[in-house]
């Protein structure tokens, strides 16, 4: 009952990066930069028990075979906080894979990303 407290029954807890690591290591620099397939983590307010899981696969090269996109993923959050997803100054229909139009592509969001029986 401490308001200073994170609460996961309404705040959102994201753990994301802009890019993942190769699978493979060079011995000079370490792991390089690797787009081709990467983990984000969501916990707390819409990331419930209903909602756990994993969404997506990587195979065992690297290789993203069952994915979301980056601009996905950020589109979903917003639409999921209830911010004004499709607009110029931020994602456009085009932006989530096989949407026709606005109502579309927050109902994929909604399932793909957050979930949400269609």
């Amino acid at each position: 009952d401490d308001p200073t407290k994170l609460d996961l029954d309404r705040d959102l807890v994201l753990l994301t990066t802009e890019f993942g690591r190769s699978p493979y290591r060079d011995l000079e620099t370490g792991l390089d930069h690797w787009p081709y397939g990467y983990t984000v983590a969501a916990m707390g307010a819409w990331a419930d028990r209903e909602r756990a899981g994993v969404v997506g696969a990587i195979d065992v090269e690297g290789q993203a075979t069952d994915f979301v996109t980056p601009s996905e993923f950020r589109a979903a959050i917003l639409l999921s906080m209830g911010i004004p997803v499709f607009d110029e100054r931020s994602f456009a229909i085009g932006d989530v894979r096989d949407a026709t139009s606005e109502r579309d592509a927050a109902f994929r969001l909604r399932e793909l990303v957050l979930g949400y029986p269609a």
